[in-house]
């Protein structure tokens, strides 16, 4: 069973979203917290600016969820808050992140970014052994709906993305006052998909921010300073625009006020929690501009495009039900295995056996004869299974069970293909 518990920003502030966030090393901690509480093996974390997602499969087991909200509530919100988490199961959490993946459930609707955050994500929960085959075939099947979303409908063509978007508002507020230093503050995903928009514009200079070494200023042109050295000695700058993992404030208003001294700045803080102060909108001469300023126009561009959400919808119907199926060969593919592996060792054991009984003294040689009986006794032994099978099939679902199943076989092999079912009627 899938299960997702998640909160996003129609529910929660910046402030309180950043409470819902994990280190590498303390999301496998709690990985193994949920598994002796809940029986849970597999666990996918979603993290973006606008949302916090858990994807949880458990272990098989019978489980009663709904103890899990106030168990996420207890380890995030802290004491007497309430985030707003909520819970999906089975369906309801599958098509969810179908949408999420295909950006229905995004600011802006039709943009790419929510599929690149998902798929380095998944694979960082890979590579910690966090995400097994369940959660792995999930997520591969909603990033593949995100894909024909995108490439078989409008939806994605001239959206107006968030990352666009800031850099229209910066520029623009620059333009105002003549000012061309942007100093950029952090090195992860989101900022090396932001300096490109900037990295077009010739008029700025750039300067590079980071607790650690990193290739940004190689990579993309400019000065790099370190954070502690930034802080300590910052030099003279137009906009600063942040988008760290930091769990505390790194620009506090005293540190702005000091280092300013009334000239005229651009803040823009990307990151949640955040790396600026709120309160530095109330310096003089500093314009502090948020993500949530740009729900205006990206809601203005999704209306743009709503009338391609029909399409997107029933594609991802298409999906769902090619999902269900490969759900259910998960389900059984542990029998899938022990029948295969009992077929492939069943003819050995016979084949062995026979030899021995049917070859003459210092002979490799058996007649044809004699190998006709064997592969008869072979396939006579290993027929028990599926008989045994459709059995059972018949005493659990009746007749149309059986069709349903000759159905399925004749789909997939040359028996039963040409039957007629006309005696099950």
């Amino acid at each position: 069973m899938y299960y997702s518990i998640s909160i996003d920003y129609h529910l929660a502030s910046p402030a309180d979203l950043g409470r819902v966030d994990l280190t590498e090393a303390e999301l496998e901690a709690f990985a193994a917290e949920l598994r002796d509480a809940f029986g849970i093996v597999e666990l996918f974390f979603l993290k973006t600016c606008n949302r916090r997602e858990f994807y949880l499969v458990s272990d098989g087991e019978p489980v009663d969820p709904n103890g899990w909200v106030p168990f996420f509530e207890g380890r995030f919100a802290g004491e007497g808050r309430v985030l707003g988490f909520r819970l999906r199961e089975g369906q309801s959490c599958v098509r969810h992140l179908f949408e999420v993946a295909s950006s229905l459930a995004s600011l802006a609707l039709g943009e790419p970014e929510i599929a690149h955050q998902i798929k380095q994500q998944v694979a960082a929960a890979r590579s910690a052994g966090l995400v097994g085959k369940y959660l792995g075939a999930l997520v591969d099947a909603a990033v593949r709906a995100g894909k024909r979303v995108r490439a078989e409908t409008q939806i994605g063509r001239q959206v107006v993305s968030p990352l666009s978007l800031i850099y229209r508002q910066v520029r623009g507020a620059l333009a105002a006052f003549g000012g061309k230093r942007i100093v950029f503050v952090g090195a992860g995903p989101y900022m090396r998909r932001l300096v490109p928009h900037f990295g077009r514009d010739h008029r700025f200079e750039k300067i590079f921010v980071n607790r650690s070494p990193s290739d940004m200023a190689a990579h993309f042109g400019g000065m790099a300073i370190g954070l502690d050295g930034f802080l300590a000695n910052p030099p003279e700058f137009d906009a600063l625009i942040s988008a760290t993992g930091s769990n505390t404030v790194l620009f506090g208003r005293d540190w702005l006020e000091r280092t300013g001294r009334g000239k005229r700045r651009i803040l823009f803080d990307a990151a949640t929690p955040p790396d600026i102060d709120p309160s530095a909108a109330d310096i003089p001469g500093v314009s502090l501009l948020l993500p949530a300023g740009l729900e205006e126009a990206l809601r203005r561009n999704w209306r743009e495009r709503q009338c391609e959400i029909p399409k997107a919808e029933r594609i991802i119907e298409e999906e769902l039900a090619r999902f269900e199926a490969r759900k259910q060969s998960l389900q059984i593919s542990q029998w899938v295995s022990e029948i295969q592996d009992y077929f492939a060792r069943v003819p050995l054991d016979l084949a062995g056996k026979y030899l021995a009984e049917a070859s003459h003294p210092g002979s490799d040689v058996v007649s044809r004869q004699e190998m006709e009986k064997l592969l008869s006794r072979i396939g006579k032994r290993l027929a028990v299974i599926p008989i045994l099978s459709m059995r059972g099939i018949a005493r659990s679902h009746g007749t149309e069970g059986v069709r349903a199943a000759i159905e399925a076989i004749g789909d997939g092999s040359a028996l039963f293909k040409d039957a007629s079912l006309t005696r099950l009627g």
